[in-house]
């Protein structure tokens, strides 16, 4: 439900945020008046001003919001300010910051900024030439950010979205790659439009259901132009610009202690940088009490015993196999599709082939050192054991290495390489390395190095054309959730294309 003013200008600041959220709002309110003057022409203002809520109409939010909006005299910088609600269901409202968590359902971890940025862009995005998604821990470093807004969408014409990539010490891709989600959107624009319900939203959906439950809306994007489904050239519509600097977004993550100051000094092009820790100097410098701001709207909860969907902890597939919303193709018998589910929920996965031939595998595979750890680490850091801070931020240390995240662009970045002899040097490497698998791979059919591996097959079913369930559930007995997981395996079995739809249901 979008409040019933209407739009007063053509482009509008829309802060996306919950009730808890109530004073970071009204303190960067005091910001602007102080430190960071939204605009330097006050006497024309061509910007609304937006609060985009999750759940229903809030008065007691909106009047502490009009109240500090006159106090702080801010109708010299917007025309109005408003308020839109998007009344999501319980099912989609909720935040799960832990991105190896267990999914709750098939709207994944991040439902809540997910849906609440879908209805933002759908019911208020769409009434506006473009839109600045600026959250609460977006803090202005300089007057004069809004009379730049405008000319960074004439800087670059053909853009849809105008952002930042990362600033901050290293992060897993793809946190470090993607635009991140603060930043300008040519809203108006029908092309933006339509490649958002035919690609965007639809993509991040099916990533969140069927492969990756912790993702968020903006890195979807740019997975989906990382893979081999996307076919045009979206460089020029999605544009990374120094008008907005994305840095470590929480305290959880090693950062760049600079101050507000210091930024502005050494990023003289930038007027926004997201970095939630510089809301303590901002605090600080207001003389902001934490104390006198009793969070009166109460926090959601998850309840997890409620919790009965598929905890998708890997996906993967080879070259020549696909993956779309439910729908597969494998080429060949040497390409496949895999999924690593936790075995707490498992599912029954209904498959209707439409040609071709398909193998379903399911083996008991040992949990990963790496999910161990971090387990480990979580109950350390809840627990009183002495010296506790000094191991997490060696393990903090050791994450900003990212040695997997540099070596995974790495190998990008060689797969883009066009230099002569390429697919030569592909040849050299290949064949050495079939001869010495392929053997392996034998070995491992015939079942003569299988108890050296960490995985054991559970069952083997051959499907033709038609409709066919498969149910995990049998399984749930023997296995030791705290040792083992399941791996899903999709393998094409003929000498054709194989091609259908899967889907997981949990009772």
């Amino acid at each position: 439900m979008v409040a019933k003013k209407k739009p007063l200008s053509d482009f509008a600041v829309c802060v996306p945020l919950i009730p808890q959220e109530l004073p970071e709002a009204l303190l960067s309110h005091e910001w602007w008046d102080r430190e960071a003057l939204p605009s330097r022409i006050e006497d024309e203002s061509r910007f609304d001003l937006v609060y985009v809520l999750p759940e229903g109409k809030c008065e007691d939010f909106e009047e502490a919001v009009k109240n500090s909006f006159q106090e702080h005299r801010l109708g010299r910088f917007f025309a109005q300010v408003r308020f839109a609600y998007a009344e999501l269901e319980p099912e989609k409202n909720f935040y799960i910051r832990e991105s190896d968590a267990r999914p709750v359902n098939e709207f994944g971890l991040r439902a809540g900024p997910n849906h609440q940025f879908f209805f933002m862009f759908e019911e208020v995005g769409f009434n506006y030439t473009g839109i600045l998604q600026m959250e609460v821990d977006c803090i202005a470093i300089r007057s004069g950010w809004l009379d730049r807004l405008v000319g960074e969408l004439e800087a670059h014409p053909d853009a849809w979205v105008v952002g930042s990539q990362y600033h901050g010490p290293s992060l897993p891709f793809p946190l470090t790659d993607h635009l991140n989600g603060n930043a300008i959107y040519r809203s108006g624009s029908k092309n933006l439009q339509d490649f958002y319900f035919e690609i965007w939203k639809r993509r991040t959906i099916e990533i969140v259901k069927y492969q990756r439950p912790e993702m968020a809306f903006d890195c979807a994007v740019f997975e989906y132009f990382e893979s081999d489904q996307s076919e045009e050239d979206y460089e020029n519509r999605f544009v990374v610009s120094d008008y907005i600097a994305n840095m470590a977004p929480t305290l959880s993550y090693p950062r760049w202690k600079h101050s507000i100051r210091e930024l502005s000094e050494d990023m003289p092009d930038t007027c926004i940088v997201h970095a939630s820790w510089l809301l303590e100097e901002v605090k600080d410098k207001l003389g902001f009490n934490e104390a006198d701001w009793e969070r009166v709207f109460p926090s959601r909860e998850v309840d997890w015993s409620k919790v009965r969907w598929i905890w998708i902890k890997g996906f993967r597939k080879s070259k020549d196999a696909r993956f779309d919303g439910g729908s597969f193709s494998i080429e060949s018998n040497r390409n496949k599709i895999s999924w690593r589910l936790g075995s707490e929920v498992l599912p029954q996965i209904e498959i209707e082939i439409d040609e071709g031939e398909l193998t379903v595998e399911v083996h008991r595979i040992k949990r990963s050192r790496l999910a161990w750890l971090k387990e480990w680490l979580r109950a350390l850091e809840m627990s009183g054991v002495v010296g506790k801070n000094l191991i997490l931020d060696f393990a903090m240390m050791a994450r900003s290495l990212n040695l997997e995240a540099d070596f995974e662009r790495f190998l990008i970045s060689v797969t883009r390489l066009q230099f002569p002899g390429k697919k030569i040097l592909a040849l050299l490497v290949k064949i050495p390395a079939s001869l010495m698998i392929k053997p392996l791979f034998q070995l491992t059919l015939k079942g003569v190095i299988k108890s050296f591996l960490n995985r054991n097959r559970l069952c083997q079913h051959n499907l033709e054309e038609g409709q066919h369930v498969v149910d995990l559930s049998v399984f749930q007995d023997g296995l030791d959730t705290e040792k083992h997981d399941l791996r899903l395996l999709f393998k094409n079995r003929s000498s054709r294309a194989v091609g259908g739809r899967m889907d997981f249901q949990v009772e």
